[in-house]
């Protein structure tokens, strides 16, 4: 999952640095029209991925649609890159915008709702911010390629390359098995409570002092 979590967020924060400079060097658009565009745009999914996203995953389950998700953001990739000739027409790079914020929204809802049911309880604060830490390193690796990629590389094959690491997601998520690592952290929990009872029986019969705790330790 951590794997997964990273590619998919290389692949965003690529797309996240690409969109204002493709909007603004490629298709002429000014910096306050991006602005607008792309606040109104996160209104919309955000909206949308609280009355929706959740009942969703909750419906379906959290694999199931990421699957699902994925498939279809990778779909707009695709089809946004294979009409470069009518990128002129705001109404598609509009609808581009939408399509791809309300479906990166929906996956990310689902990531942290995954990340949680993977995490052990007992440590599932530091579990859940290893999760976070990798999605934010991707974020920046992927903002570090546009650099090269656009220096190589023309607009549509720089879009396209989001796809890669989506799919890269798509197949890893896939390998994730709820019931037996369900299993596997019963099995530590049970462990964990044995050797708390051992600990609390040698304080019930010896007193808690530094001296003793040494000579324990």
């Amino acid at each position: 999952m951590g794997i997964a979590v990273f590619s998919y967020s290389v692949g965003r924060g690529l797309t996240q640095t690409l969109l204002p400079v493709f909007t603004v060097q490629e298709l002429g658009w000014t910096d306050t029209h991006y602005s607008q565009t792309f606040a109104t745009v996160n209104l919309i999914s955000g909206i949308l991925g609280m009355f929706i996203a959740g009942a969703l995953i909750d419906f379906f389950g959290k694999i199931r649609m990421m699957t699902i998700y994925l498939c279809c953001l990778i779909a707009i990739v695709l089809a946004m890159t294979f009409m470069k000739n009518y990128w002129q027409n705001d109404l598609l790079i509009y609808g581009f915008f939408v399509g791809f914020s309300i479906l990166d929204t929906f996956i990310t809802i689902a990531v942290f709702a995954t990340a949680m049911q993977l995490c052990w309880k007992r440590i599932s604060a530091t579990q859940f911010t290893l999760f976070m830490a990798f999605a934010n390193l991707g974020l920046a690796a992927g903002a570090r390629l546009l650099g090269p990629l656009t220096e190589n590389l023309n607009w549509e094959y720089v879009i396209l390359s989001a796809v890669i690491f989506s799919s890269v997601m798509l197949v890893l998520i896939r390998y994730i098995h709820f019931d037996s690592h369900l299993k596997k952290v019963n099995r530590l929990e049970a462990m964990q409570l044995a050797d708390d009872g051992k600990v609390q029986l040698l304080t019930e019969k010896i007193p808690v002092t530094v001296e003793n705790y040494k000579v324990h330790q």
